[in-house]
């Protein structure tokens, strides 16, 4: 039922092909591809497909660090460069931290 599901929501939403696996505790658990990578030449997706999924990033990246952030890993308003093992600064603005705030509303 999961896979015909998966069909179906591809089609609904004309998208060729997908890879999707559930990890659980550290392990993958599950994966499967759906549909062809390459539509042109009929090359089905595989474990190796590549995507082009440009500003997805953003939403996974900010997902992943709200997540440390609820469990208190760090406060929205840490200077960064706590966290890393370099310095960070805005060149235009050296004097003033740049924070995770700055950075997941995009104005850092």
């Amino acid at each position: 039922m999961f896979n015909a599901t998966i069909a179906s929501l591809l089609k609904i939403g004309q998208c060729p092909s997908a890879s999707i696996c559930v990890i659980k505790n550290d392990e993958v658990v599950w994966a499967n591809t759906y549909g062809f990578s390459q539509v042109w030449l009929r090359q089905k997706a595989d474990a190796s497909s590549i995507y082009m999924i440009g500003s997805t990033t953003k939403t996974i990246t900010a997902t992943a660090l709200l997540q440390l952030y609820e469990q208190g890993l760090f406060n929205l308003d840490d200077d960064i460069n706590s966290y890393l093992p370099f310095q960070l600064r805005n060149p235009k603005h050296p004097d003033v931290p740049i924070t995770f705030r700055m950075l997941l509303s995009h104005s850092a």
